[in-house]
């Protein structure tokens, strides 16, 4: 079965101001499905693998990556090109119940809502990662939906999985938070060991419309490399945004980490506070 694409809502894409209002009516009227899930001992992810040599062939040839643990951008267009070489995840790591899942959904994509972050590792059977900053912050919603015309999912924090061959084949967890002047989102990307294929799988983000206009190299006190994309994306002709993305990989997991304020107002807390989001990562 095909896969379908996943739409995010309000992020991203273009809605025109009559479908967001219509997802807006949808999502205030319904009530949020509760997932069941049972309690699953949780375990580390593997660590990434030491970086090694990055071998960059230019004159418009493409880029070859020879390391784990990091993330290459470069500018295309008026955004950006993404690539990273994470250790993919095996399948043995994660929770018998999510292998059943994927044992019953072929090809496919689902989309499911927790209440925290934390209960998404409990049912995934991996501890990612932790954030004291970011647990200070009051919970936002994040909405998705596999397309137009499906209902949206909407919950503090979402994992979309898709599985191919009747495997998990890649895992995206998705969470937003707010303060006063600013919000947060934060997604990780994992991805799963394929028994198919010889080799690391890896992980191509192409966002040429982010509207880019600077790149920063950001090191943590703990040593952890981040590169911080500032971009100028608009949602609606009458609604642009000033964004900062954090780009990095943590424990295998591919993280972009963003804040982001209406276009016109003061962007310098947005920008220090995601640096106190990355100075706090565990």
């Amino acid at each position: 079965m095909e896969d379908r694409k996943l739409t995010r809502i309000f992020d991203r894409v273009k809605l025109s101001r009559e479908r967001e209002d219509a997802i807006l009516a949808e999502l205030l009227s319904e009530k949020k499905e509760v997932f069941s899930m049972k309690q699953i001992n949780r375990r580390r992810i593997p660590a990434a693998a030491l970086a090694a040599v990055l071998v960059a062939v230019l004159a418009g040839t493409a880029l070859a990556v020879e390391y784990f643990g990091r993330v290459n951008i470069s500018r295309v267009e008026e955004g950006y090109k993404l690539e990273a070489n994470a250790k993919n995840i095996p399948l043995s790591s994660l929770s018998e119940e999510v292998l059943q899942r994927g044992e019953a959904a072929g090809s496919s994509m689902e989309i499911l809502p927790f209440d925290s972050w934390e209960e998404a590792e409990v049912f995934l059977g991996l501890e990612i990662a932790g954030n004291a900053r970011l647990e200070q912050m009051e919970k936002g919603l994040w909405g998705m939906s596999l397309g137009e015309d499906d209902p949206p999912v909407v919950a503090p924090c979402l994992a979309a999985l898709r599985y191919q061959n009747s495997l998990p084949y890649e895992i995206e967890l998705h969470t937003s938070y707010c303060e006063e002047d600013f919000s947060v989102s934060e997604k990780i990307v994992l991805i799963l060991e394929d028994p198919t294929r010889e080799g690391e799988r890896l992980y191509n983000l192409l966002n040429p419309l982010a509207g880019t206009s600077g790149l920063e190299t950001y090191v943590t006190p703990s040593g952890m490399e981040v590169t911080i994309i500032e971009s100028h994306p608009s949602f609606r002709e009458d609604w642009t945004v000033t964004m900062y993305e954090a780009e990095f990989i943590l424990n295998s997991a591919v993280f972009t980490v963003s804040t982001k304020v209406n276009e016109g107002e003061p962007c310098e807390p947005a920008l220090a506070a995601l640096k106190e989001i990355l100075d706090a990562y565990e």
